[in-house]
């Protein structure tokens, strides 16, 4: 019996070692019952990205609420969304451009932006809390 929880506790050992670290950077928060725009263009000639948009509830689930892929010459989208769902708590903005490509995606709620950032050519994401008011 000893043995086992010994291997059990080493094989867990190593899986939590060898996962990846949470990766999202922080962008602050957003207002649950007002609606909200994303925009997203890829920043070069040659660039191409993928684009998912996920919304954590208070139970732990996730959904992604939707995917894209962009492609120049035409590699902009412009996204407006309702308010958030009652049990809604982060939203996280995964993208993903080609290699050696960029992506900027700002975030606009109400008459200000949010967020805004340019991402060089590695995978990033942007996470928010949603607030109830």
């Amino acid at each position: 019996m000893k043995r086992q929880i010994a291997t059990f506790a080493c094989a867990l050992a190593v899986l939590v070692s060898t996962c990846a670290p949470v990766r999202a950077e922080f962008a602050g928060s957003l207002k649950k019952n007002q609606p909200w725009v994303l925009t997203v263009s890829v920043a070069s000639t040659s660039t191409s990205a993928s684009v998912s948009v996920i919304y954590v509830y208070s139970n732990g689930a996730q959904e992604v609420v939707d995917h894209f892929s962009l492609r120049q010459p035409d590699g902009s989208l412009r996204v407006s969304y309702p308010k958030f769902p009652r049990s809604t708590r982060h939203i996280i903005i995964k993208v993903n451009p080609n290699q050696h490509g960029s992506a900027k995606v700002k975030v606009e709620q109400g008459a200000a932006t949010n967020f805004e950032t340019l991402g060089d050519g590695d995978y990033f994401e942007v996470a928010w809390d949603i607030e109830d008011e």
